[in-house]
C-alpha cells in the first residue's frame, strides 16, 4: 500500500498575520507506506484548559520575582492549550503559561501600539518562516526550571 500526501504552505500573511512575507504556495508530497495501518481515535474536541487560580498565582509570583513584574501577565483566554488539561490526571492541578517565542528585536519592529495589534504582527512560533530563536531558550528554560523548583522547595 502506498499512499501521496500533499501540504500546500500558503501566504500565512494572509492567513492571520503570521509575518510571512510574500509567499508563493508549494506542494509537499510524501510517500509511505506503513507497515500496518495506524489506529485513530477521534474525539468530539478537548476540554477546556483551566489553570488552577492558587498554583497560577504562586507561579507567576515565581516569574515575576525572576524576570520583573511588567514581563508577567495575563491575557485572557486563547487558544493553543488544544490537549494540555489531558495531560494531568483527575484532580492534579496544572498551570499553562506562555513564554515568548519572538525575539525583542522583532517584537520592537513589529507594527501595532498595543499587545494584540503587535501580537498579530509577528511570526507565530508554528509559522514556517519563523525558525526558532536561540535568545529565547534560556528563558523559556528559565520559567520551567524556576515553577519546578517552586513545587519541590
Amino acid at each position: 500500500m502506498s499512499s501521496t500526501s500533499d501540504l500546500f504552505v500558503g501566504d500565512s500573511d494572509a492567513e492571520g498575520g503570521q509575518g510571512c512575507g510574500d509567499r508563493a504556495p508549494r506542494r509537499v508530497e510524501a510517500q509511505r507506506d506503513p507497515p500496518t495501518p495506524p489506529e485513530v481515535t477521534v474525539r468530539p474536541g478537548y476540554p477546556n484548559t483551566v489553570n488552577d487560580v492558587i498554583l497560577d498565582g504562586e507561579i507567576a509570583t515565581v516569574h515575576r520575582e525572576l524576570f520583573g513584574s511588567p514581563t508577567v501577565f495575563d491575557f485572557g483566554p486563547a487558544m493553543g492549550s488544544e490537549d494540555f488539561s489531558l495531560l494531568a490526571p483527575e484532580g492534579v492541578p496544572y498551570d499553562y503559561w506562555y513564554v515568548t517565542s519572538t525575539p525583542p528585536t522583532v517584537w520592537e519592529a513589529a507594527p501595532g501600539t498595543d499587545l494584540a495589534e503587535k501580537f498579530g504582527n509577528v511570526p507565530g512560533t508554528r509559522a514556517p518562516c519563523s525558525p526558532p530563536d536561540p535568545s529565547v531558550l534560556v528563558p523559556g528554560v528559565l520559567t520551567l526550571v524556576s515553577a519546578a523548583l517552586s513545587r519541590l522547595a
